[in-house]
């Protein structure tokens, strides 16, 4: 979890003002082939804000392995929306 500042909460219009940073990704991992980088930033997971890593376990719960979902992430100055298929490595 990391904190953002007003100006980029303001910017993105995110509802919250924290965000999940990611540490590592896992080679040839379904994050990895979604194009997900070390320092992106998860902001909303098909459509619903993430706020730290346990917002990200509530929503995939609910989803069945191998559907695609959009994930929103910072990277750098810009936004983007990723499609991942959750599955394991």
């Amino acid at each position: 979890m990391r904190p953002v500042g007003r100006r980029v909460q303001r910017f993105f219009e995110l509802p919250q003002s924290t965000v999940v940073e990611v540490l590592a990704v896992e080679a040839n991992g379904p994050a990895q082939r979604a194009g997900l980088r070390a320092g992106d930033r998860i902001v909303a997971l098909d459509g619903q804000a993430v706020a730290n890593v346990d917002d990200i376990h509530r929503l995939l719960t609910h989803q069945p392995t191998a559907t695609p979902l959009k994930l929103s992430v910072l990277r750098e100055q810009e936004r983007l929306e990723l499609s991942v298929i959750p599955g394991e490595a």
